[in-house]
């Protein structure tokens, strides 16, 4: 808590001295208006945009899903304790770190079709592990799944950058960050509901299906053309 804290005021020290050159030109709120629409607009008119849209959420849910809702009371479920999952946490970051060192040469290797396949495939088989066992050998699924995580982001990031083009990719990234988060937040409250209702285990199914479904549907719809 004190280093977080030490950390915290650092930062708040050094945003003192952030400097932003004004604009010389005025932009009203109207023309600002007027480009979310025009946005909005193309957004909904390009099939390959919402597909890019769609994708970006389905490969990233699964993610958010675990580590917002699930993860520490699935790691203290299968029989860890609080200084055990310390020590988890700090093994998956050290080899997540690592493996990032090698996501650009596995993503040359792999391609963009296969690299996308293996996003969704690769979480089908550890939500399906976490969610039909509960052992303490699943703890390697965990780490995988961080490892992957750090890929999902990486590489949907690098194929949004090159997918769309240059002079509206802020304001589609934009809506794109809007709809995830809309889509996100629905979700959510499903799988919470879900979780609530049976286990943590059945959410994680639940999530896996999802996931696969929707994604592998995407991807085949995609392809066949």
């Amino acid at each position: 808590i004190y280093l977080s804290l030490i950390c915290m005021i650092i930062a708040l020290f050094v945003a003192l001295f952030f400097y932003e050159e004004k604009n010389k030109n005025k932009f009203t709120f109207e023309e600002h208006t007027n480009q979310i629409k025009k946005s909005l607009k193309i957004t909904f008119q390009s099939k390959k945009l919402l597909w890019i849209i769609f994708f970006t959420f389905i490969s990233a849910i699964g993610f958010r899903i675990f580590v917002n809702i699930t993860q520490q009371p699935y790691i203290l479920e299968i029989g860890f304790n609080l200084k055990e999952m310390a020590y988890i946490f700090v093994i998956s970051a050290i080899i997540g770190s690592v493996c990032a060192l090698f996501f650009d040469k596995f993503e040359k290797i792999l391609g963009e079709k296969k690299s996308l396949f293996f996003l969704i495939l690769s979480q089908t088989i550890i939500f399906f592990m976490i969610g039909f066992f509960a052992y303490k050998l699943n703890v390697i699924f965990l780490i995988l799944f961080g490892v992957i995580r750090g890929y999902q982001g990486i590489t949907m990031n690098d194929y949004i950058n090159k997918h769309i083009n240059s002079k509206e990719r802020a304001t589609m990234l934009s809506i794109s960050s809007f709809a995830n988060n809309l889509f996100a937040a629905i979700f959510l409250l499903l799988i919470g509901f879900i979780i609530n209702k049976s286990s943590i285990l059945t959410g994680h199914i639940a999530t896996g299906l999802f996931v696969t479904i929707i994604g592998l549907g995407l991807l085949f719809y995609k392809y066949k053309k």
